[in-house]
């Protein structure tokens, strides 16, 4: 699906970026096994063509961490047809609160009128692999959560 997504064109994709395509294949494994993973894939015709990556996250709490759908099909809405079976799936199962990480943007703004502030904390070690990576979050790079700052 991400290999079929506008993201792929963009680069922001998961199969775009190496490391992080073997991050969320280590990170399912892991929730999944923890019992926290919630995938959700929308198929046409046995093809897969949208899906909602998330994990449980407690106190009837769902992380959204990516989705995506095959841009072939956007005329169709497909996301948004698979986000509302997420939706309706997540709220039988009792869940009360659906975050959809990150920036509020237009398209998570269609779900809700709701938003909130966030503020991440990075502490770094005394040592000089510590030192290096707050100096990168302090010019925004990498990928630690000071990079990354607060949002939404």
């Amino acid at each position: 699906i991400e290999r079929s997504s506008w993201k792929e064109q963009s680069g922001t994709s998961i199969t775009a970026q190496h490391r992080q395509q073997e991050f969320y294949e280590g990170f399912a494994v892991l929730a999944a096994r923890s019992g926290i993973l919630s995938a959700h894939v929308l198929h046409l015709n046995r093809q897969p063509i949208a899906y909602v990556l998330g994990i449980a996250a407690g106190d009837d709490v769902f992380l959204d961490l990516k989705e995506s759908f095959d841009a072939t099909y956007s005329e169709f809405s497909p996301g948004h047809v698979l986000k509302r079976f997420v939706l309706e799936s997540l709220i039988a199962r009792g869940t009360r609160l659906y975050d959809f990480m990150g920036r509020c943007e237009l398209y998570k703004m269609r779900w809700t009128d709701k938003t909130y502030r966030r503020l991440t904390f990075a502490l770094f070690n005394n040592s000089v692999k510590g030192a290096f990576f707050h100096l990168r979050s302090k010019l925004g790079r990498g990928s630690t959560p000071a990079a990354h700052g607060a949002s939404e």
